[in-house]
């Protein structure tokens, strides 16, 4: 009786490890999302709908339209407009992710739900090891977004305060702008009427760009998280089609398991076109950004450090900004890169099989399996490219051109 109870205790320990596993997965993910308020949740309260709203409403009223309105003022600083202009981006994009969010909101709750019936299924066939290792590289991505967006901000706040690259030191700024918010802006009112408001002012701004920052890459891990899950899930099954020789031998009804493998797939890759369909257009914004800000701050640095014009807390800006937006983008091609791979693979495992000793039937289902793979599944950029590394070392080659033009027209 002890006995039993003992191996009793020791299933539900170890089951419950395996869902904690799977709660990793997105857990920073969720806790990012969670404080924008946009976590895709089916009993979604008033409270947390309003908030996600109501943080989109800062960010366009507190952060991107006084920014914006502000570089008309400032024009003639080069630096200050480059700055401003390529970090104001991500304010923007953060508001389109939020939007893609609640507009989806409903199918990315059916498919949550379906990534969690996934994991349950495939622990209960054995499969963990194979779904654990994936769920690992979504957990790690996670964790360097969390990592990277609360350090960033960190840094970001002291280096707007006391060393803010927007203000031309060598000329007095546009009396109408206001300097000593987070970022230099334009208010159409004078926000030093009283201390309290200009506090109010700071505070909002303050909040709406730590809200878009957090937004910018929890979107991206969120994005990941759903790539990696559908990798794993390939991966089971061709897992299943290497076994199919294994379990013939033992006179297992094959054709069963293939019906299934077909099914299988057939459901994954509708899993992938849904995928497709709901990040394509934000990824193809997200590309032109990325291309946008690595050149953006890699002028801005190389400009400043040739004139030796910019101070420490400047560069580890610039840099700590540039970093921040093409590791991102780098995640999102390595995620898509793996998933295509994983895609073909299973066409490789399909035709490794002893499909000639196979009855006619069973090889038909062969054929079946080897057809859907011969175009692998991607996740587009709004069918202009495919996520994957030849696209990431596209967007470096460009901006690299684009920096090298522009340095060449600033040194004539």
């Amino acid at each position: 009786m002890e006995t039993n109870i003992t191996v009793l205790s020791f299933i539900i320990m170890a089951s419950m490890d395996k869902d904690k596993d799977f709660r990793d997965s997105y857990k920073w993910t969720k806790i990012n999302l969670g404080l924008v308020g946009a976590w895709p949740n089916e009993n979604t309260s008033i409270i947390k709908k309003c908030q996600v709203i109501i943080n989109a409403i800062l960010m366009i009223t507190c952060v991107y339209i006084p920014r914006f309105v502000a570089l008309y003022f400032f024009r003639k600083n080069l630096n200050g407009l480059v700055y401003s202009a390529s970090t104001n981006l991500m304010f923007i994009i953060s508001v389109f992710k939020i939007a893609v969010i609640l507009y989806y909101q409903d199918v990315f709750v059916k498919m949550f739900n379906e990534i969690s019936n996934d994991w349950n299924r495939s622990v209960a066939a054995g499969y963990y090891h194979i779904i654990k290792k994936y769920a690992n590289i979504s957990r790690n991505m996670s964790f360097s977004t969390f990592l990277m967006v609360w350090s960033g901000c960190t840094v970001a706040t002291v280096a707007q305060k006391y060393s803010n690259m927007e203000i031309d030191k060598k000329n007095t700024p546009d009396p109408r702008l206001t300097i000593d918010l987070v970022w230099v802006s334009y208010v159409p009112y004078n926000v030093h009427t009283s201390r309290t408001i200009f506090i109010i002012h700071w505070i909002l701004q303050w909040y709406a760009s730590v809200i878009g920052a957090i937004m910018y890459g929890a979107f991206d891990s969120f994005c990941v998280f759903l790539m990696f899950h559908l990798i794993g899930q390939l991966k089971v099954l061709q897992e299943i089609i290497h076994n199919i020789n294994e379990k013939k031998k033992i006179s297992e009804n094959i054709i069963t398991k293939l019906k299934y493998v077909v099914k299988r797939h057939q459901e994954l890759i509708r899993f992938a076109t849904i995928l497709e369909k709901c990040f394509n257009k934000i990824l193809l914004i997200q590309l032109i950004s990325s291309c946008l800000n690595f050149t953006a701050q890699g002028y801005l640095l190389l400009g400043g450090l040739v004139k030796g014009e910019m101070t420490l807390s400047q560069q580890i800006m610039t840099i700590l900004y540039g970093l921040y937006s093409l590791s991102h983008f780098f995640f999102l091609c390595y995620s898509g890169e793996v998933l295509e791979q994983a895609s073909i693979n299973i066409g490789y495992a399909a035709y490794e099989t002893q499909w000639y000793n196979f009855k006619k039937n069973e090889k038909f289902l062969i054929m079946f399996i080897i057809q859907n793979t011969l175009e692998p599944l991607k996740i587009t950029t709004f069918k202009y490219s495919s996520l994957s590394y030849y696209l990431f070392f596209t967007v470096l080659k460009t901006s690299f051109s684009y920096l090298s033009v522009l340095l060449a027209v600033k040194y004539q």
